[in-house]
């Protein structure tokens, strides 16, 4: 083998243990990024809409991603169609005095998050990432770690709610809701079939989240109930709402 072959080979082999070296050292942290980053939602929101002092601001609400359906928000928007069922559970619901609102209740996972534009607060850790939000001091926990719904599951407000990653979405799927009101002003209602779906898209330049979501209710909606809401990063702390209620004699019904 000549001199020349031999330091050819020689450099060679270098650069190969170079390029070993250099991947073993940057390798794991490249791949552990792309596998396990997702951004961090923790902190304080609040509402951006029109009126709103304590946000930084941020661009209106993009149209849903789920498709055609009506879109309308808690703040506003088309009123869902209810089927003969739904019509039937909403026969005596009058506002003034059935409101959630009067119990200290939220009303729904929904129209609870954007309400008054109060200050919410999201902690987020591996496992499970906690919602709380500002209106009526309501705390919902997305569980991080579980593939599927627990097949029994009780009633609840906030029913059970798991999460996953979409690219860089986070995808709430919530079940086992507690039948109510979903929109108060209108009456208009859901069943405890309802499912919900929110997918919440962090905007790092404009320091705003925003939340599309979806309600699928077979009993009590013709269509999919959807639309959107987007919170800017708060200037102020979330604060403890202290709901005083209102029912009993304090709220009678009229005698007709």
């Amino acid at each position: 083998m000549s001199r020349f072959s031999s330091a050819m080979r020689h450099a060679a082999a270098a650069a190969t243990g170079i390029f070993v070296s250099c991947a073993l050292l940057l390798g794991p942290k490249l791949i552990a990024k792309e596998s396990t980053a997702h951004p961090d939602l923790s902190g304080y929101w609040v509402g951006s809409g029109p009126g709103s002092g304590r946000g930084r601001g941020g661009p209106p609400p993009g149209p849903p991603p789920f498709g055609p359906g009506r879109r309308g928000g808690p703040g506003g928007g088309a009123r869902p169609e209810a089927t003969d069922a739904g019509i039937a559970a909403a026969k005596g619901y009058e506002q003034p005095y059935d409101d959630p609102a009067i119990q200290c209740d939220i009303a729904n996972i929904i129209f609870g998050w954007t309400h008054d534009e109060n200050v919410n607060a999201i902690i987020q850790s591996d496992n499970s990432i906690t919602l709380k939000y500002g209106y009526m001091d309501f705390v919902r926990t997305v569980h991080m770690n579980m593939a599927s719904h627990p097949k029994s599951l009780p009633l609840t407000r906030g029913g059970h709610s798991i999460g996953s990653w979409d690219s860089d979405t986070l995808v709430v799927d919530t079940v086992a809701l507690k039948a109510g009101v979903l929109i108060p002003i209108n009456g208009v209602m859901f069943s405890d079939q309802a499912h919900v779906i929110e997918r919440f898209t962090l905007d790092a330049n404009t320091h705003t989240l925003t939340r599309n979501y979806r309600v699928e209710d077979p009993l009590y909606l013709k269509q999919p109930y959807t639309g959107s809401d987007v919170m800017s990063e708060s200037k102020e702390p979330y604060v403890a709402y202290d709901c005083v209620e209102l029912s009993g004699d304090n709220n009678k019904r009229l005698v007709r």
